[in-house]
């Protein structure tokens, strides 16, 4: 049995998440592990997890505390991709209330 990753990753959907559906338009449609995979990581790297699935620009303060609570139980250094139109907001959350370490990156 292998010890549990170092690091957690948080998905919450993005420009990094999207593919273009069949009229063209881009939705967050990745996973984090799908993220990982391409990043060449593997489980015993990274504990990968969708925290949510959404452009950032629809993030709703409901989703906002969700990903808190997110962050909280990965106990741990934790990185978040995010969309940009809202990593501001997340990340003042995120040193409000949580503090470190978390790295968000858009």
């Amino acid at each position: 049995m292998s010890a549990p990753s170092p690091v957690t990753l948080l998905a919450t959907g993005g420009t990094i998440a999207c593919t273009a559906g069949p009229d063209g338009a881009l939705r967050p449609t990745r996973s984090a592990v799908d993220l990982c995979t391409d990043a060449g990581l593997t489980p015993d790297d990274v504990a990968a997890s969708d925290a949510l699935h959404l452009d950032s620009s629809e993030m709703t303060l409901a989703d906002l505390d969700g990903l808190l609570a997110a962050i909280h139980a990965a106990g741990g250094p934790v990185v978040v991709t995010h969309g940009t139109d809202s990593m501001e907001e997340t990340a003042m959350a995120v040193d409000r209330l949580l503090g470190g370490p978390v790295v968000l990156t858009g």
